[in-house]
């Protein structure tokens, strides 16, 4: 290992004194994508559709990037990301929207070439391609979830059925390796020395069947519709990201501009160190929730620009609301059985926030910025109540539930205000909006999809700092 980093360092001076890497780039991408799916068998309701809206999970590559001279770029990066198969309707009960499983966990590298083919001043533009490298995780293990059979009733008397196999090394686990081709368009804009923002759109392309959606739907006594989907992970992205760049050789006069005027760093680095208390207050049209957590928080100031992370750990419980829970058709009594579900779990959530101090008066201050979560379940329960709509067989339960990922993570806007009591004490509130992707994510099977819109959370964090 010491040989490697050796070696490392100096093909990296040798190069760099060369002048043939102009400087080295680390960085971190937000990445939302629209699946495509491939529709095998045409029927009369399921459209041929991406599933644009439907799946919320964003991936995070990070990279490390070198940027040459005549304006190339070469960056290798690595990623984690979920694939799904599924289908959507278009029935004229609107009812059921569609469904969808997941397909594999794939474990991403790749290799990025780009150039700029038009700079001015901050701003550069550059078409670039990708080559891919997957990693099954499904070829190895089963997946944790399966779908089941769903007799949907609504109260007009109108049922829809919908059953879907998901069966593993017939439907998903196809293959161990996967190879993509993805080209992209990219925007660069430097915010100032060493700091890039950068824009992107493109396009995935597989070249092998990942996984199926089979089934069928059927709507009262009309003949089913057999749905047969297949998914190669095409996909369609966008992404947001910043990257921080080390020069090789001197760096370039940088126009002046009000931006940078504004910030006036004035070089030194302030460490705090405090108590966060957090909370989510989120609505799924029929109840509202509050949901606390806390955790130690550190935060480093430089200038106006200021970096933080925490820690929060949550105990939680909450109810889907009877308005939105299961409904489905008891082909044997005749009737409609509707499920109460209750959910219990803990969790553990890193927050981390970038931001910027846009007024300074006294011993208030005020900032701004982009912040990037993640949270991990654990120890989760649940408890259902079964009642049909004549009022008789009641019946209690218990399950266990499990979810597509173990985690979910996402980017949220904040606003953050500062009190300093004395030159050690800090007392802030921040608050942001972010999309909640374990409730969505389960609620998605577990409601009656009426056009139902996605969960976000107003999220705000109370923290005490010491500011050394």
């Amino acid at each position: 290992m010491k040989n490697i980093l050796i070696f490392y360092f100096l093909s990296v001076s040798i190069v760099g004194n060369a002048q043939f890497i102009e400087s080295f780039y680390l960085g971190i991408d937000f990445k939302h994508r629209c699946e495509q799916m491939n529709e095998l068998s045409p029927t009369k309701y399921i459209l041929d559709f991406d599933f644009c809206s439907t799946i919320d999970d964003i991936s995070t590559p990070v990279y490390l990037g070198f940027k040459l001279k005549d304006r190339y770029y070469i960056e290798l990066g690595y990623y984690k990301s979920f694939y799904y198969a599924g289908y959507m309707t278009d029935n004229p009960i609107d009812m059921v929207e569609g469904g969808a499983n997941g397909i594999d966990i794939i474990r991403h590298l790749f290799l990025n070439i780009g150039y700029d083919v038009f700079k001015y001043h901050r701003l550069s533009f550059s078409p670039e391609i990708s080559f891919l490298y997957g990693k099954s995780t499904y070829a190895y293990r089963r997946p944790l979830e399966l779908s089941p059979w769903f007799n949907y009733a609504d109260n007009k008397g109108n049922i829809i059925i919908t059953y879907s196999p998901n069966t593993w090394k017939i439907d998903n686990g196809l293959h161990k390796h996967y190879f993509f081709l993805a080209p992209a368009l990219k925007i660069n804009y430097r915010v100032y020395n060493g700091l890039n923002l950068n824009f992107k759109i493109g396009y995935n392309k597989g070249f092998k069947t990942m996984g199926y959606y089979r089934g069928y739907f059927q709507i009262n006594n009309e003949p089913k519709e057999y749905i047969e989907n297949e998914t190669k992970g095409n996909y369609y992205y966008f992404s947001m990201g910043l990257n921080f760049n080390f020069q090789f050789k001197e760096k370039p006069h940088i126009e002046k501009s009000e931006f940078v005027e504004m910030i006036k760093l004035d070089g030194k680095l302030k460490f705090n160190f405090g108590i966060n208390m957090s909370s989510e207050l989120f609505s799924d049209r029929a109840n509202r929730y509050f949901l606390p957590s806390f955790g130690p928080i550190v935060k480093l100031d430089y200038g106006r620009l200021s970096f933080s992370t925490s820690v929060l750990f949550a105990k939680r419980e909450f109810s889907i609301h009877r308005d939105n829970a299961i409904s489905l058709y008891d082909m044997d009594n005749g009737t409609t059985s509707i499920y109460d579900l209750f959910l219990k779990y803990k969790t553990i959530e890193s927050q981390s926030y970038l931001k910027y101090s846009f007024y300074k008066s006294g011993k208030w201050k005020l900032s701004a910025g982009l912040g990037f979560y993640i949270v991990y379940f654990y120890d989760m329960t649940g408890y259902y109540t079964l009642q049909h709509s004549d009022g008789k067989n009641v019946k209690n339960g218990f399950f266990l539930f499990s979810v597509p990922n173990l985690h979910y993570k996402g980017i949220t806007p904040n606003l953050e205000m500062d009190y300093f009591l004395n030159k050690h004490v800090v007392i802030g509130v921040d608050m942001g909006i972010k999309s909640i992707g374990f409730y969505n994510s389960f609620m998605d099977p577990a409601m009656v999809n009426v056009r139902r819109k996605p969960i976000y959370s107003l999220n705000s964090n109370l923290t005490t700092y010491y500011h050394f």
